[in-house]
């Protein structure tokens, strides 16, 4: 899949990569290019899923983000589990708070 697809207009722009933890959230951005990220912070979680959503929306204000790509926690088996389950959930709620895609 391009990912311009759900890219603003113009081109290609940083990603916000996000792997999301209990109790923090590590941030990688990605060169305009997505062929590489780097890693960028470690954020603690904030008391609700918009406190959240705010502090990552301002890193994707800054850096230039276009979109945000949230990793899935999967079994070994390839299944997922409840924690897959609550990130999907977080990752719902966060690009609807901060309209990214």
């Amino acid at each position: 899949m391009p990912l311009s697809r759900d890219l603003p207009a113009g081109g290609r722009r940083r990603i916000v990569g996000i792997d999301l933890g209990e109790r923090r959230i590590g941030v990688a951005i990605g060169d305009p290019a997505a062929l590489t990220a780097s890693p960028f912070a470690t954020l603690s979680r904030g008391k609700t899923v918009i406190d959240d959503a705010a502090a990552i929306a301002h890193i994707a204000a800054e850096q230039g983000a276009g979109a945000l790509v949230v990793g899935l926690p999967i079994n070994m088996d390839g299944s997922e589990g409840p924690q897959a389950a609550r990130t999907r959930e977080w990752a719902v709620a966060v690009a609807t708070a901060t309209g990214s895609p």
